[in-house]
């Protein structure tokens, strides 16, 4: 079974880019509470700031169901540009906390900023068929995805309909199906149907 992760969506954190400097001490400006939530599905997520030229930043993760940072690979961090822009692999579904610190050109710190990452599992996708492989040629056929769940929806390449009676032609051809499930998460499967042609018989000799 091949599993993708949902399309990478970039999560702009707009949490650092305005700061008031009151005497030595640095103030940065937060989201409301209700901003600094995401929930997103196994995979790669792309998180930004806006930064200050001067100033350098810190991300950090912690996996909520341990108190502790993740273990390596399962939420990795990597810098894409810079210390301000970075992409975190997520391979593991549960609750994180990803922080980011900044320190300006003085060496004062802001206060961190926190976000709470509710990460899913993807389906775990089953594609079948229905008669089973191989067929004759001008047999109908069935194609069917499982594993989404209530409320999952299945999309098929090669302008299939999910349980949707069809008549393939000759030939081996692979059909990929991707299911969607509740939260939004999918993954794919394939199944490979052979269709043979139906013999000709050729003409009776009379002797």
């Amino acid at each position: 079974m091949k599993i993708i992760t949902k399309i990478r969506l970039l999560q702009r954190l707009l949490l650092l880019g305005a700061v008031i400097l009151t005497g030595n001490q640095m103030i940065a400006q937060t989201l409301p509470d209700d901003a600094i939530t995401q929930i997103v599905c196994i995979g790669v997520e792309d998180y930004e700031i806006v930064p200050n030229a001067t100033s350098t930043y810190t991300w950090s993760i912690i996996d909520q169901g341990t108190g502790f940072s993740p273990l390596v690979g399962e939420a990795d961090i990597t810098p894409i540009t810079s210390d301000w822009y970075i992409e975190v692999d997520f391979t593991i579904s549960g609750t994180y906390v990803l922080s980011v610190l900044e320190l300006d050109a003085n060496s004062c710190e802001g206060a961190t900023v926190d976000l709470v990452i509710t990460v899913n599992p993807l389906p775990i996708i089953t594609a079948s068929s229905s008669p089973l492989s191989p067929l004759c040629e001008n047999d109908d056929l069935t194609l069917t995805g499982a594993g989404a769940g209530v409320g999952g929806t299945y999309t098929w390449d090669n302008s299939v309909i999910d349980n949707t009676l069809f008549t393939p032609g000759v030939g081996t051809v692979p059909y990929t199906v991707t299911g969607t499930d509740g939260n939004g998460c999918e993954a794919t499967d394939a199944i490979s149907v052979t269709v043979n042609p139906i013999p000709t018989p050729g003409p009776i000799w009379h002797n």
